[in-house]
């Protein structure tokens, strides 16, 4: 069975992403051996399941976006639906590809840097509009375990996951570490960036799914902290490739269903 899920992540009584309240400094200079900086307070959220569309065949791939509906790679060829009312699939193509290839460069919203993960690093570059290829390297990271997919970029910060089951967050200028969160399966598929579309200050969530593909996890892109788990219902169902984020604020998840039949 392959199923379509649409889900609604939507923010709790916090309406933005703040610090510690009451954390400052208690002089000028504090002692940088013994002195922590404020610890980020998470946004609460929640999950609504607002649908599911059966498709027909295995899924083959990750569900992507296409103006304002959800194109599927299945066994029968590329499914299109709306994202908002799960209105049932129609055919939007011939016989899709699996999904599967060489890892592909994720750019900046503002289109100033990109990053690849390349033989165990990461590879951060800058536009460069008088070099010959258009781009220089403002950094590259070892990373051991690094997942082969594209990393995801915002205004400051790189997001990335690995097969030693963590997700990280560094900052885009340098490659600093921000902070490492342990998950409880390597992180080999793609993260999607979450951001809350109806509140006055941007809320960010990254959204990650380790192996063996049975949970999607929530974390706090400020501070790295688990704030969310959804996990599926049945015991042999998986979630195939990365989760999926709407303009509107729904995530979107294509599960792949076995039964003993």
């Amino acid at each position: 069975m392959a199923v379509l899920v649409g889900l609604a992540l939507g923010a709790g009584t916090t309406d933005a992403q703040t610090t510690t309240s009451g954390a400052a400094f208690e002089n000028q200079f504090p002692d940088p051996v013994t002195y922590r900086p404020p610890v980020p307070d998470p946004p609460e959220l929640q999950f609504l399941e607002i649908y599911e569309i059966r498709l027909p065949g295995p899924i083959l791939g990750p569900p992507r976006l296409a103006g304002d509906r959800i194109e599927v790679p299945a066994g029968t060829g590329w499914l299109r639906s709306g994202w908002a009312e799960g209105s049932a699939p129609v055919a939007a193509g011939s016989a899709a590809p699996d999904g599967r290839g060489p890892a592909e460069w994720a750019t900046s919203p503002d289109g100033s840097h990109r990053a690849l993960p390349a033989e165990g690093r990461l590879i951060v570059q800058k536009s460069c509009p008088g070099c010959n290829s258009g781009w220089r390297r403002r950094w590259r990271l070892r990373v051991p375990g690094l997942a082969p997919v594209p990393p995801v970029l915002t205004a400051r910060r790189v997001y990335y996951g690995t097969a030693e089951n963590r997700v990280y967050g560094v900052k885009r200028k340098n490659g600093h570490r921000l902070w490492a969160t342990p998950l409880d399966g390597r992180v080999l598929r793609p993260l999607a960036l979450w951001v809350e579309p109806d509140t006055e200050e941007p809320i960010a969530a990254i959204l990650a799914v380790p192996d063996p593909g049975r949970d999607l996890v929530v974390l706090d892109a400020l501070g790295g902290r688990p704030m969310l788990r959804y996990g599926l219902a049945g015991e042999e169902d998986r979630v195939i490739g990365a989760p999926l984020t709407t303009p509107d604020g729904h995530v979107i998840l294509a599960r792949q269903g076995y039964t003993p039949e």
